[in-house]
Order: C-alpha cells, then structure tokens, then sequence
C-alpha cells in the first residue's frame, strides 16, 4: 500500500469519525455553549449523560442513516431549481419546491454517504492486498 492511498484512508476515516462521533459527543456530554457551562471538560461529564450513552438507540438511528445513505440517491433538476435560472424560489413552480426538497435530502445524506465510502474503500483495499498476497 503506498503513501498516497494511506493518505486517503487516513482521512476518509477522520472524518468518518467525526460524522459519527460528533453528534454522539454533543449529545452525551453536551456542548458547554449550548448549555452555558463553565470551565467543562469530558472529565466532569454528568454521570446520567455517560449512563445514557450505553443507550443503543443513537447507534441503531446511525446505522438506519448510514443504510438510507448508502442505498438512497436523490435525483434533482438543476435547470428547474430556481427562478430563471437563479437561486430564488420560484413561486410559481410546485417542481421547484420538489426539486429544492430533493437537493435538501441530499444534503443531509452526504455525511452517511461519506462514512458509507470510508468502509467501502478500506475494504477495496484489504481485498486487493489480501488478493495479492494470495499470489505472491
């Protein structure tokens, strides 16, 4: 494996980390400007937050995202998004609102989808160097 598919790897998998971890984080620990904590750190973390991270649920509602994610493409017009050809809603038009809708969609599924080509690339490379160490 050289350097240049290591790389990618490395950052596939950061952030693919982050996507999954992120909110995971903000949820148990809470975010110390959201909640207007002072001096907080992870290590003064409330104890029924780290009880309710053993919680499944956040993880079963990942593993739905990332399934949708990897399984669903929304297909959009671009040439009917906008009023004549701009950025504007378009009052006129139901396309437009369903369009916009769609390009919304998938913009919420790029993270899934970006964890969604972390595995899937890791495991293209595993089956090429496992395949070539098989014949060599």
């Amino acid at each position: 494996m050289n350097l240049k598919i290591f790389l990618e790897l490395l950052f596939l998998w950061l952030s693919a980390l982050l996507v999954m971890l992120g909110p995971y984080m903000a949820i148990v620990h809470g975010l110390p400007w959201l909640v207007q904590e002072q001096g907080w750190t992870f290590v003064q973390a409330d104890s029924v937050k780290l009880a309710a991270s053993i919680n499944p649920h956040y993880w079963v509602l990942l593993l739905v995202y990332l399934v949708i994610s990897f399984f669903f493409t929304p297909t959009y017009d671009l040439e009917n998004l906008g009023l004549f050809g701009s950025r504007r809603d378009n009052p006129f038009s139901m396309e437009d609102d369903y369009n916009r809708t769609l390009h919304s969609v998938y913009q919420l599924l790029l993270p899934g989808k970006l964890v969604c080509a972390a595995f899937l690339f890791t495991w293209a490379v595993v089956r090429r160097v496992s395949s070539s160490s098989e014949t060599a």
